[in-house]
C-alpha cells in the first residue's frame, strides 16, 4: 500500500500500550468509504452511490512522541519530504521568481477563508493548505486504566495539555481510555469512573472511547466487539469531519488565489500559476484518498493558467527547480497504489515546472 493512499493518523502512548491494541485494530482495516457530505456533491444519490463503489479508507499510524512538551515545530522553509512532485516542483519554480515556499503557502492559507474557525487555523499556520494531505488527520491519546488516583496526579494534566492544544489547532482528535475485560463488580465500577472522570474534564462524551486490553474471556467477547464497532465509527466520523475540513480548504485557497490569478500581471500571474497548481495537487491527493479518482483528475484538469514553460528563470532559481526534482527522484505521481489511477495532468505539468 503506497503511504500516500493512506490517511494517516497519529497516537500518543506514554504507557506503551500501543502493541497490545495494534493488531486488534490492524485486522479490522480498511473502513468503509467515506462519504462526503457537500464535497462535490457529496450528500446526494450520486455521491452515495460513488462512495460504495470507491475504495476502502486505509490508515497508517504513526507515533507522536514529545507531542505534548514539545515546542511547536518552527514554520516549513521548504517542501516537506512528503510533498507530490507537482509541490515541489512549484516549490523550485517559485524559488527561481524570488518567492519562498513559506511565503507563498501564506498567500494561500492567509486568504478569506469559508468559516471563522478555517481562518483561524490558516492564520496559524502558513503550510496549512500545501501540507493538507500529509499531516495526521485525526489524533489518538492513548491511556490505560491504573487507579483514579494515577489518573489524578498525572494523566489529568497530560490530557488537559494534548487536548487544548489540538483545538488550538482545529485538528480532529480522540481519546482511548484502554482497560482488561472484567466480570468483577468492583473492578468495572473503578473502570467506569475513570470514563466518566475523563468525560468530565474534557466537557466531552463523544471524543471518549474504551478499547479492550488484553486477553479476552469468552463470556466478554460480545462487549469487547461492542467497544471496537463504537470506536471505529467514532474513527471514521472523525476522518470524515478532517477530511471535509481540509479539501474546504484547499478548495477555497484555489479560488482565492484564482480571483487575484485575473488581476496579476504576466510575472505575478506565473507566481500565482504555481501556487494554484500545489493547492489543487493536494485537493486531488484528499479526493484521492477517498478513492474520488475522477473528481482528483477534474481538480487538475480545471486549471486552464498559462504555460508552466514560459516562467523566468535565473541560475540560483533554476539549481532550487533541479534540487527539487531530483528530491522526487521521479516524475510520476500516482493515487491509486497497485490498481492506482496516474494523474496525468499533475505529471505534466510537474513536469514542465522542473525542466
Amino acid at each position: 500500500m503506497a503511504q500516500r493512499d493512506a490517511f494517516p493518523i497519529s497516537y500518543y502512548d506514554e504507557n506503551d500500550i500501543w502493541p497490545l491494541l495494534r493488531p486488534s485494530i490492524e485486522e479490522r482495516l480498511p473502513l468503509e468509504p467515506l462519504l462526503l457530505r457537500g464535497v462535490y456533491g457529496g450528500g446526494s444519490a450520486a455521491a452515495a452511490a460513488a462512495a460504495c463503489s470507491s475504495s476502502a479508507v486505509n490508515l497508517s499510524f504513526v507515533a507522536q512522541s514529545a507531542f505534548v512538551s514539545g515546542a511547536p515545530p518552527p514554520p516549513a522553509q521548504g517542501p516537506p519530504a512528503a510533498f507530490s512532485v507537482a509541490q515541489k516542483a512549484a516549490a523550485g519554480a517559485l524559488a527561481s521568481l524570488g518567492v519562498s515556499v513559506a511565503a507563498a503557502s501564506l498567500a494561500a492559507a492567509a486568504a478569506a477563508p469559508v468559516t471563522p474557525a478555517a481562518a483561524a487555523a490558516a492564520a496559524e499556520s502558513p503550510s496549512l493548505v500545501w501540507t493538507a494531505a500529509e499531516r495526521p488527520f485525526v489524533h489518538l491519546l492513548l491511556l490505560q486504566y491504573d487507579s483514579i488516583e494515577v489518573y489524578r496526579q498525572q494523566q489529568r494534566r497530560l490530557l488537559r495539555i494534548w487536548s487544548e492544544r489540538l483545538l488550538e489547532q482545529h485538528e480532529e482528535w480522540l481519546v482511548v481510555a484502554a482497560a482488561a475485560c472484567s466480570s468483577n463488580e468492583a473492578v468495572v465500577k473503578q473502570q467506569k469512573k475513570f470514563i466518566e472522570k475523563i468525560r468530565a474534564d474534557l466537557g466531552s462524551k463523544d471524543r471518549v472511547l474504551r478499547l479492550p486490553l488484553g486477553s479476552i474471556d469468552p463470556s466478554n467477547s460480545a462487549l469487547a466487539e461492542q467497544l471496537w464497532a463504537a470506536f471505529f465509527q467514532r474513527l471514521r466520523e472523525a476522518l470524515t469531519n478532517a477530511v471535509e475540513y481540509r479539501i474546504m480548504l484547499a478548495e477555497d485557497a484555489v479560488q482565492r488565489m484564482q480571483q487575484q490569478f485575473q488581476q496579476q500581471q504576466q510575472q505575478q500571474q506565473q507566481v500565482l500559476s504555481a501556487s494554484v497548481l500545489a493547492a489543487r495537487d493536494t485537493l486531488a491527493c484528499l479526493l484521492g484518498k477517498c478513492g474520488r479518482y475522477s473528481d482528483a483528475l477534474r481538480v487538475l484538469d480545471a486549471w486552464e493558467g498559462p504555460s508552466l514553460q514560459s516562467l523566468p528563470r535565473h541560475p540560483a532559481g533554476a539549481a532550487a527547480a533541479g534540487a527539487a526534482a531530483a528530491a522526487v527522484g521521479d516524475a510520476s505521481f500516482a493515487v491509486g497504489g497497485t490498481d492506482g489511477l496516474p494523474l496525468l495532468a499533475c505529471e505534466w505539468r510537474a513536469a514542465a515546472l522542473s525542466v
